[in-house]
């Protein structure tokens, strides 16, 4: 009569599980008797076993879903209320799970992971189970993308240990000043980074400043490695003899700047590649004033090399004055004066009158 009564031996009204060594607390209490009190059936009798079940811990009735990774305490993160209530969040330690909380994971709320149920696994292998791609699959191959991970950290996303041997393996090999570029100089050309489909050749990153004043044959396809290094813009190994005007003497230790960049009127440095004529005064200005212009043209070369300015090629005596007896050791500018011209002051080497009167009186 403690537990039953007279009218009806089932349920055990009487009973009070507060007396046992087991108080029935929360959602414990709107359990079958059954579900913890299994039915056997000993010798073809229906038998309910009440005495001899394991209580010490919750392992004992229910499954330890974390394989003790957290010991066999449930109550230290749940109460009998409700399982999905986790209590000491704030002492949790994550490091004993499968996946440790490092860097910037460290200081994320448990719920921009855990969308759900605190219990509820999730998926954590990659960092694309939480992550988008960034990327948007600029990186993938064959239909997979990389992880983040083997670019990027946890401690910071950027800047990225994506290394120069990697990126050698690409279609772009990086040396020369290439090596000290910043990755957004190629790659975030706009608000956006890309990386795919930048093209390898110069062009594709710089400006042909050439284009328009250079003759594309000696420039195919815009490369400017036909006659630029990677090292050092102003290193130039273009083969001058590839045009019609072969590099001597002097001319050997000029830099290109000097003959192919000029200051037009307006003081406007332009490039100047294509030349007007192929003669010296595309540089050099006729400080003769046309004396020796033949059919509106000055063949310099006819009087002076590319090694010195110095008339060493002229000879007298294919001129008009034949130089002998007592002319023939006389110094040029006895004979050759210059200008009394303030605006035109050059020396005079054409006589309209060679006769000997002309010089002596």
């Amino acid at each position: 009569l403690t537990c039953h009564n007279q009218n009806s031996f089932v349920p055990a009204n009487g009973f009070n599980h507060d007396n046992t060594n087991y108080k029935l607390i929360g959602t414990h209490n709107n359990l079958e008797c059954n579900s913890c009190h299994p039915i056997e059936n000993r010798n073809g009798t229906t038998f309910q076993k009440f005495a001899g079940i394991a209580f010490e811990n919750c392992t004992s009735c229910h499954k330890d879903v974390h394989n003790n990774k957290f010991g066999n305490d449930c109550l230290k993160c749940h109460n009998e209320i409700s399982f999905s209530q986790i209590k000491n969040l704030n002492t949790f330690n994550h490091e004993n799970t499968n996946f440790p909380l490092l860097g910037k994971h460290v200081y994320i709320d448990c719920k921009e992971c855990h969308k759900g149920s605190y219990t509820q696994p999730i998926k954590h292998n990659l960092c694309s189970n939480c992550h988008s791609d960034f990327h948007e699959k600029q990186f993938i191959k064959n239909n997979t993308s990389p992880d983040c991970s083997e670019c990027h950290t946890v401690e910071t996303f950027s800047p990225s240990f994506y290394t120069i041997e990697k990126h050698n393996l690409s279609g772009f090999k990086l040396d020369g000043s290439h090596l000290a570029t910043p990755c957004f100089v190629c790659h975030k050309k706009e608000d956006k980074w890309n990386f795919a489909n930048l093209g390898t050749r110069c062009v594709d990153c710089h400006e042909n400043i050439h284009k328009n004043y250079m003759d594309e044959k000696y420039i195919p396809d815009a490369n400017c490695k036909d006659c630029h290094s990677n090292s050092i813009w102003t290193e130039i190994t273009f083969d001058h003899k590839r045009t019609n005007f072969q590099l001597l003497g002097k001319h050997k230790n000029i830099s290109c700047r000097d003959c192919h960049f000029k200051q037009n009127e307006e003081g406007i440095t332009v490039q100047q590649f294509k030349m007007k004529i192929e003669g010296c005064e595309n540089c050099h200005a006729d400080i003769h004033y046309k004396q020796f212009e033949i059919e509106s043209e000055n063949k310099c070369e006819k009087c002076h090399s590319f090694t010195n300015w110095d008339a060493e090629k002229f000879n007298h005596n294919n001129a008009l004055f034949k130089l002998d007896g007592k002319h023939s050791g006389l110094d040029c500018i006895e004979c050759h004066k210059p200008t009394d011209n303030l605006i035109e002051n050059y020396i005079v080497y054409k006589f309209e009158d060679i006769s000997c009167a002309s010089c002596h009186y």
